[in-house]
């Protein structure tokens, strides 16, 4: 996660920047420079033809996503909204490259390739005939061998490379980012610091409950910009405004919930100096079911009642 990003959420103290980092379903916590949170190891590094260490997939990232999406943030966090064509394209284009970064995804590619791998070695086993293996290896495989290869789990070891990760998380960043331009991008500001954000900071919200959202379908994808702004990409249709408005504790709620029950949150992002934050109760987390909506949004991404009298008076 960039140390950019993170710093919204950050108290400054002396040179370094300060987070509070939270395990979800734990109480034990602890204060870690943003340099060294989520930081993992050669997690973009590939190896070249002669096994030395290629850092250009670390170089692209800062160069073409997180340095240029730099200055939108710090314009979002001091409520100069809304942000021009080109900005909106710099922040569209950081959501869908943070939308591949995680453990998470990268695992759940890394299973889909192993497991993709067995069935054409399996394939392989049971179809090519003898001059297909001398064409391709050079021999004949035996019946054991051939045995091994169409049940390969626990005799072959199948370990993607980082190049064919990476190629494959990366590689549609700029399509992803072309389908988050359309909707309608509402900066909401809350008057104390009250949000927080994880690991996995892009959020697909679909109160209407319908299954199989994603980018191009779910109602609204919210991203934590600071503890008191964060960036909700709505549908079209839904009515919610291309503006900078002002957010409810209903509102605040109902977005750290969404950030809190998010399957992939195993690890949250806290301000150190924020004790509490706003989110719902146990009776209204048992009547919801799924997400805790507010009682006046119970059909999924219309904007409440009380939102556009808000922004009515604003403008007037």
């Amino acid at each position: 996660m960039p140390q950019l990003y993170q710093r919204g959420f950050a108290r400054k103290k002396g040179n370094a920047w300060q987070v509070r980092v939270l395990a979800r379903g734990s109480e034990k916590d602890h204060i870690a420079n943003v340099r060294n949170t989520f930081k993992r190891h050669d997690w973009n590094t590939m190896l070249d033809e002669d096994g030395a260490k290629d850092f250009v997939v670390e170089q692209i990232l800062a160069d073409l996503v997180d340095g240029p999406a730099a200055p939108m943030f710090d314009d979002m966090r001091a409520d100069r909204f809304p942000l021009d064509d080109e900005q909106r394209w710099q922040i569209a284009r950081f959501i869908s490259a943070q939308l591949t970064r995680g453990t998470h995804v990268r695992e759940n590619l890394r299973r889909f390739m192993v497991e993709t791998e067995r069935h054409r070695l399996a394939l392989r086993a049971h179809h090519y005939t003898d001059e297909q293996w001398m064409e391709r290896t050079g021999q004949v495989p035996n019946a054991e061998v051939r045995e091994r290869l169409l049940n390969s789990e626990g005799h072959v070891e199948i370990k993607p490379t980082n190049a064919g990760l990476l190629r494959g998380l990366l590689g549609s960043v700029e399509e992803i980012a072309e389908l988050l331009l359309p909707r309608s991008w509402t900066l909401v500001r809350f008057a104390i610091p009250c949000l927080f954000t994880s690991e996995h900071p892009v959020v697909y919200m679909n109160p209407s409950g319908q299954p199989g959202y994603g980018v191009a379908t779910a109602d609204q994808i919210y991203l934590p910009v600071s503890t008191t702004h964060g960036l909700v990409l709505s549908a079209p249709w839904a009515g919610w405004p291309d503006e900078l408005v002002i957010g409810t504790e209903a509102l605040a709620r109902r977005l750290n919930w969404a950030v809190l029950s998010l399957p992939t949150s195993e690890e949250l992002l806290l301000h150190p100096d924020i004790e509490s934050h706003p989110l719902p109760g146990v009776s209204v987390l048992a009547r919801a079911g799924r997400w805790p909506w507010p009682e006046d949004d119970r059909d999924g991404g219309e904007m409440p009642d009380h939102w556009q009298r808000l922004i009515d008076s604003r403008r007037a």
